[in-house]
Protein backbone atom coordinates (compact mmCIF):
# COMPACT_ATOMS: atom_id res chain seq x y z
CA UNK A 1 0.00 0.00 0.00
CA UNK A 2 2.80 2.37 0.89
CA UNK A 3 4.47 1.68 -2.47
CA UNK A 4 1.25 2.48 -4.29
CA UNK A 5 0.93 5.75 -2.37
CA UNK A 6 4.50 6.74 -3.23
CA UNK A 7 3.93 5.87 -6.90
CA UNK A 8 0.77 7.97 -6.94
CA UNK A 9 2.59 10.94 -5.44
CA UNK A 10 5.34 10.62 -8.06
CA UNK A 11 2.80 10.56 -10.90
CA UNK A 12 0.96 13.55 -9.42
CA UNK A 13 4.24 15.44 -9.02
CA UNK A 14 5.20 14.76 -12.63
CA UNK A 15 1.77 15.91 -13.82
CA UNK A 16 1.91 19.10 -11.78
CA UNK A 17 5.45 19.74 -13.02
CA UNK A 18 4.32 19.50 -16.64
CA UNK A 19 1.32 21.70 -15.96
CA UNK A 20 3.51 24.31 -14.29
CA UNK A 21 5.99 24.26 -17.21
CA UNK A 22 3.11 24.54 -19.66
CA UNK A 23 1.61 27.48 -17.78
CA UNK A 24 5.00 29.22 -17.70
CA UNK A 25 5.44 28.69 -21.42
CA UNK A 26 1.99 30.05 -22.19
CA UNK A 27 2.67 33.05 -19.98
CA UNK A 28 5.85 33.81 -21.94
CA UNK A 29 4.01 33.47 -25.26
CA UNK A 30 1.38 35.98 -24.13
CA UNK A 31 4.10 38.30 -22.81
CA UNK A 32 5.91 38.26 -26.18
CA UNK A 33 2.68 38.95 -28.07
CA UNK A 34 1.99 41.89 -25.75
CA UNK A 35 5.53 43.22 -26.15
CA UNK A 36 5.28 43.07 -29.95
CA UNK A 37 2.22 45.28 -29.68
CA UNK A 38 3.57 47.78 -27.15
CA UNK A 39 7.40 47.87 -27.10
CA UNK A 40 9.34 50.59 -28.95
CA UNK A 41 10.43 49.55 -32.45
CA UNK A 42 14.04 48.77 -31.58
CA UNK A 43 12.95 46.51 -28.73
CA UNK A 44 10.46 44.74 -31.01
CA UNK A 45 13.17 44.12 -33.58
CA UNK A 46 15.47 42.64 -30.95
CA UNK A 47 12.66 40.45 -29.65
CA UNK A 48 11.90 39.16 -33.15
CA UNK A 49 15.57 38.27 -33.62
CA UNK A 50 15.43 36.33 -30.35
CA UNK A 51 12.24 34.54 -31.39
CA UNK A 52 13.75 33.63 -34.75
CA UNK A 53 16.79 32.06 -33.05
CA UNK A 54 14.45 30.05 -30.83
CA UNK A 55 12.15 29.02 -33.67
CA UNK A 56 14.76 28.06 -36.30
CA UNK A 57 17.41 25.84 -34.70
CA UNK A 58 18.35 24.20 -38.00
CA UNK A 59 20.36 25.85 -40.76
CA UNK A 60 20.13 25.44 -44.52
CA UNK A 61 18.12 26.83 -47.41
CA UNK A 62 15.71 25.20 -46.92
CA UNK A 63 16.53 23.72 -43.52
CA UNK A 64 17.03 19.97 -43.49
CA UNK A 65 14.64 19.47 -40.58
CA UNK A 66 11.41 20.96 -39.34
CA UNK A 67 11.46 23.14 -36.25
CA UNK A 68 9.92 21.54 -33.14
CA UNK A 69 8.97 24.96 -31.72
CA UNK A 70 5.32 24.91 -32.68
CA UNK A 71 4.59 26.69 -29.40
CA UNK A 72 5.92 29.87 -31.03
CA UNK A 73 3.43 29.84 -33.91
CA UNK A 74 0.88 32.06 -32.10
CA UNK A 75 3.59 34.68 -31.57
CA UNK A 76 4.58 34.63 -35.23
CA UNK A 77 0.98 34.76 -36.37
CA UNK A 78 0.44 37.81 -34.19
CA UNK A 79 3.66 39.37 -35.53
CA UNK A 80 2.31 39.12 -39.08
CA UNK A 81 -0.37 41.59 -38.04
CA UNK A 82 2.11 44.02 -36.51
CA UNK A 83 2.11 47.66 -37.60
CA UNK A 84 5.86 47.53 -38.37
CA UNK A 85 7.01 46.15 -41.74
CA UNK A 86 10.28 44.83 -40.34
CA UNK A 87 8.50 42.82 -37.65
CA UNK A 88 6.21 41.35 -40.30
CA UNK A 89 9.12 40.48 -42.59
CA UNK A 90 11.03 38.81 -39.75
CA UNK A 91 7.90 36.86 -38.82
CA UNK A 92 7.23 35.51 -42.33
CA UNK A 93 10.89 34.56 -42.84
CA UNK A 94 10.90 32.76 -39.49
CA UNK A 95 7.79 30.81 -40.46
CA UNK A 96 9.44 29.85 -43.75
CA UNK A 97 12.65 28.62 -42.15
CA UNK A 98 10.78 26.64 -39.52
CA UNK A 99 9.64 24.43 -42.42
CA UNK A 100 6.89 23.24 -40.12
CA UNK A 101 3.69 21.65 -41.41
CA UNK A 102 1.72 23.20 -38.55
CA UNK A 103 2.67 26.61 -39.96
CA UNK A 104 0.89 25.99 -43.28
CA UNK A 105 -2.43 27.59 -42.26
CA UNK A 106 -0.58 30.73 -41.16
CA UNK A 107 1.43 30.81 -44.40
CA UNK A 108 -1.76 30.43 -46.43
CA UNK A 109 -3.29 33.32 -44.50
CA UNK A 110 -0.15 35.37 -45.18
CA UNK A 111 -1.10 35.46 -48.89
CA UNK A 112 -3.87 37.87 -47.84
CA UNK A 113 -1.43 40.30 -46.16
CA UNK A 114 -1.56 43.85 -47.48
CA UNK A 115 2.25 43.86 -47.65
CA UNK A 116 3.77 42.39 -50.85
CA UNK A 117 6.96 41.39 -49.01
CA UNK A 118 4.97 39.08 -46.73
CA UNK A 119 3.15 37.54 -49.69
CA UNK A 120 6.44 37.19 -51.58
CA UNK A 121 8.15 35.18 -48.83
CA UNK A 122 5.00 33.15 -48.20
CA UNK A 123 5.61 31.57 -51.62
CA UNK A 124 8.94 30.23 -50.41
CA UNK A 125 7.62 28.88 -47.13
CA UNK A 126 4.66 27.16 -48.77
CA UNK A 127 6.83 25.65 -51.52
CA UNK A 128 9.17 24.04 -48.99
CA UNK A 129 6.25 22.26 -47.33
CA UNK A 130 5.53 20.33 -50.54
CA UNK A 131 8.14 17.85 -49.24
CA UNK A 132 5.25 16.54 -47.14
CA UNK A 133 3.42 14.34 -49.65
CA UNK A 134 0.01 14.85 -48.08
CA UNK A 135 0.42 18.64 -48.25
CA UNK A 136 1.53 18.88 -51.88
CA UNK A 137 -1.91 19.45 -53.43
CA UNK A 138 -2.71 22.12 -50.85
CA UNK A 139 0.65 23.79 -51.51
CA UNK A 140 0.13 23.81 -55.27
CA UNK A 141 -3.36 25.28 -54.88
CA UNK A 142 -2.06 28.09 -52.65
CA UNK A 143 0.73 28.92 -55.09
CA UNK A 144 -1.59 28.82 -58.11
CA UNK A 145 -3.96 31.21 -56.38
CA UNK A 146 -1.09 33.68 -55.91
CA UNK A 147 0.27 33.04 -59.41
CA UNK A 148 -2.99 33.86 -61.18
CA UNK A 149 -4.43 36.50 -58.85
CA UNK A 150 -5.26 39.42 -61.14
CA UNK A 151 -4.46 42.22 -58.69
CA UNK A 152 -1.23 40.66 -57.40
CA UNK A 153 2.07 42.47 -57.87
CA UNK A 154 4.51 41.06 -60.41
CA UNK A 155 7.17 40.01 -57.89
CA UNK A 156 4.75 37.76 -56.01
CA UNK A 157 3.32 36.23 -59.19
CA UNK A 158 6.88 35.55 -60.38
CA UNK A 159 7.87 33.92 -57.10
CA UNK A 160 4.73 31.76 -57.12
CA UNK A 161 5.38 30.73 -60.74
CA UNK A 162 9.00 29.85 -59.95
CA UNK A 163 7.89 27.83 -56.92
CA UNK A 164 5.40 25.92 -59.04
CA UNK A 165 8.08 25.26 -61.67
CA UNK A 166 10.40 24.00 -58.93
CA UNK A 167 7.68 21.54 -57.93
CA UNK A 168 7.42 20.24 -61.48
CA UNK A 169 4.21 22.07 -62.36
CA UNK A 170 4.35 23.16 -66.00
CA UNK A 171 4.61 26.93 -66.46
CA UNK A 172 4.47 29.26 -69.44
CA UNK A 173 7.88 30.91 -70.01
CA UNK A 174 6.44 34.41 -70.60
CA UNK A 175 6.49 35.54 -66.97
CA UNK A 176 10.16 34.51 -66.62
CA UNK A 177 11.15 36.22 -69.86
CA UNK A 178 9.28 39.34 -68.76
CA UNK A 179 11.20 39.20 -65.47
CA UNK A 180 14.54 39.29 -67.28
CA UNK A 181 13.36 42.40 -69.10
CA UNK A 182 12.15 44.02 -65.88
CA UNK A 183 15.06 45.62 -63.98
CA UNK A 184 13.14 45.39 -60.70
CA UNK A 185 12.28 41.69 -60.99
CA UNK A 186 14.20 38.80 -59.43
CA UNK A 187 16.55 37.76 -62.23
CA UNK A 188 17.83 34.73 -60.28
CA UNK A 189 14.40 33.12 -60.06
CA UNK A 190 13.67 33.79 -63.73
CA UNK A 191 17.03 32.62 -65.08
CA UNK A 192 17.05 29.42 -63.06
CA UNK A 193 13.64 28.34 -64.37
CA UNK A 194 14.44 29.32 -67.98
CA UNK A 195 17.66 27.33 -67.80
CA UNK A 196 15.72 24.24 -66.75
CA UNK A 197 13.37 24.90 -69.68
CA UNK A 198 16.37 24.91 -72.00
CA UNK A 199 15.59 28.41 -73.30
CA UNK A 200 18.81 29.16 -75.20
CA UNK A 201 17.04 32.06 -76.89
CA UNK A 202 17.18 33.88 -73.53
CA UNK A 203 20.97 33.74 -73.17
CA UNK A 204 21.53 37.34 -74.24
CA UNK A 205 18.75 38.57 -71.97
CA UNK A 206 20.59 36.90 -69.10
CA UNK A 207 23.86 38.53 -70.09
CA UNK A 208 22.22 41.97 -70.09
CA UNK A 209 20.88 41.30 -66.57
CA UNK A 210 24.28 40.00 -65.48
CA UNK A 211 25.75 43.46 -65.99
CA UNK A 212 23.48 44.99 -63.35
CA UNK A 213 22.64 41.99 -61.17
CA UNK A 214 22.51 42.27 -57.40
CA UNK A 215 24.99 40.21 -55.34
CA UNK A 216 24.02 36.53 -55.41
CA UNK A 217 21.77 37.24 -58.38
CA UNK A 218 24.87 37.32 -60.58
CA UNK A 219 25.85 33.86 -59.29
CA UNK A 220 22.54 32.32 -60.33
CA UNK A 221 22.66 34.02 -63.72
CA UNK A 222 26.13 32.55 -64.23
CA UNK A 223 24.83 29.12 -63.20
CA UNK A 224 21.90 29.42 -65.61
CA UNK A 225 24.22 30.38 -68.48
CA UNK A 226 26.49 27.47 -67.62
CA UNK A 227 23.52 25.06 -67.73
CA UNK A 228 22.40 26.40 -71.13
CA UNK A 229 25.83 26.49 -72.78
CA UNK A 230 28.08 24.02 -70.98
CA UNK A 231 30.60 26.84 -70.53
CA UNK A 232 32.09 28.02 -67.24
CA UNK A 233 32.59 31.77 -67.54
CA UNK A 234 31.33 32.71 -64.09
CA UNK A 235 29.79 36.17 -63.78
CA UNK A 236 31.90 37.92 -66.42
CA UNK A 237 29.28 39.47 -68.72
CA UNK A 238 31.89 40.51 -71.31
CA UNK A 239 33.24 36.96 -71.54
CA UNK A 240 29.73 35.59 -72.00
CA UNK A 241 28.96 38.14 -74.71
CA UNK A 242 32.16 37.22 -76.56
CA UNK A 243 31.14 33.56 -76.38
CA UNK A 244 27.68 34.35 -77.80
CA UNK A 245 29.15 36.42 -80.62
CA UNK A 246 31.50 33.57 -81.52
CA UNK A 247 28.73 30.95 -81.46
CA UNK A 248 25.75 32.94 -82.69
CA UNK A 249 25.29 30.74 -85.75
CA UNK A 250 24.79 27.73 -83.43
CA UNK A 251 22.20 29.46 -81.25
CA UNK A 252 18.53 30.27 -81.85
CA UNK A 253 17.68 33.88 -82.58
CA UNK A 254 18.12 35.76 -79.33
CA UNK A 255 15.20 37.49 -77.66
CA UNK A 256 15.40 41.19 -76.93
Amino acid sequence: MRHLLLFGLLVLGAFLGKATAGDAGEKQIQEWIHRLETDPLEARHKLMAEIRREATPYSGHPPAQSSPRTDLLPVLEAALGNDDDRVQTEAICTLCYMKCRDALPILEKAFESKHPTVRYYACMGVEWLADEADLRLRVVMALEKARYRQDEVFSVRLHAAAALANLGEEQEPKIFLDALRNPRANEALAASVLARMGRKDAIELMIVRLRTAVPSGDHWLGEALKKLTGQELGTDANAWQEWVDAHRSELPEQLK
